[in-house]
């Protein structure tokens, strides 16, 4: 079936009309003939390239037996121009020289793909996912370690060798009106080395993932030890340590954290300086 586009005399938002090219011209319209036509035409009345695909694409809902002429300029349209206004699969599978990179929305799955060489990959579908909340050092409450200013921008705090310093953490697990799914947590603690030159830092993670009806005042889950060789770190360069996974029953409330340098304790560290503290990172 031959097929013309229409775009109506409007400024600044026309309508499209494609239609049986054998029926009349709608009134107030104007024959674009074809659709690299329509496109020099959206632009003129207002609509930019990306507005009058989607227009196209929203009209054409029997892609598999539309008019080869017209897909074939929807497609090449898409190729030259590397992008795309949201697209069926349909159209998506009969694209056949997407660049490297190139996203899309595809209205059939309602998931954001991009094409990484080989086939379109996707991000999972418009179902919202839990992740965990930010946490930042002032989110936190300190125990005889030291919130201290920088010389220049910001803030860390000191963790010194003289006591088993701790920072202490309440987060809150519901995100967005969604519960904890009992993913994997990654806790990472970005710090540096002040001070004397060689030795080892030992970090402590105490921590307790808290439900309803638990005794949130007692509880602990377990501890993490991770103890970092610190001769090779150059004084005050920034470096990470990154605690093993934790997870803890779905629909949890409230993750507690202790974050301690054990210092003077038992089976405490042999670095003599300071340890400065920068920020934390909780990742799913």
């Amino acid at each position: 079936m031959s097929r013309k586009i229409y775009i109506e005399n409007l400024i600044p938002i026309p309508s499209v009309i494609i239609q049986d090219a054998l029926e009349p011209a709608p009134v107030g319209f104007t024959d674009t003939t074809s659709i690299e036509n329509f496109f020099n035409y959206g632009t003129e009345y207002g609509l930019t390239e990306v507005e009058t695909l989607s227009e196209i694409v929203a009209l054409i809902t029997d892609w598999s037996t539309h008019d080869p002429t017209e897909k074939a300029q929807v497609l090449a349209f898409i190729e030259s121009n590397h992008f795309t206004a949201p697209i069926t699969t349909d159209i998506r599978n009969d694209v056949t020289a997407p660049y490297l990179g190139i996203k899309i929305f595809n209205i059939t799955t309602e998931k954001t793909e991009w094409w990484n060489g080989t086939t379109w990959t996707s991000n999972g579908s418009g179902t919202p996912e839990w992740f965990p909340t930010a946490i930042t050092l002032g989110d936190g409450v300190t125990k005889r370690a030291t919130l201290s200013l920088n010389s220049g921008a910001g803030i860390y705090i000191d963790f010194d060798a003289s006591s088993d310093d701790e920072i202490l953490f309440n987060i809150s697990l519901d995100r967005n009106g969604l519960a904890y799914d009992g993913s994997d947590i990654k806790v990472e603690l970005y710090w540096m080395k002040f001070g004397a030159s060689g030795g080892t830092v030992k970090w402590e993670l105490d921590y307790c993932f808290v439900s309803i009806d638990d005794d949130a005042y007692t509880k602990i889950d377990g501890q993490i030890v991770k103890e970092v060789d610190v001769t090779s770190l150059i004084n005050q360069n920034l470096t990470n340590t990154a605690f093993d996974l934790i997870s803890g029953p779905v629909g949890s409330k409230v993750l507690q954290l202790t974050v301690r340098r054990n210092s003077t304790g038992a089976g405490a560290d042999t670095y003599t300086g300071s340890a400065e503290v920068y920020g934390f990172n909780l990742e799913k």
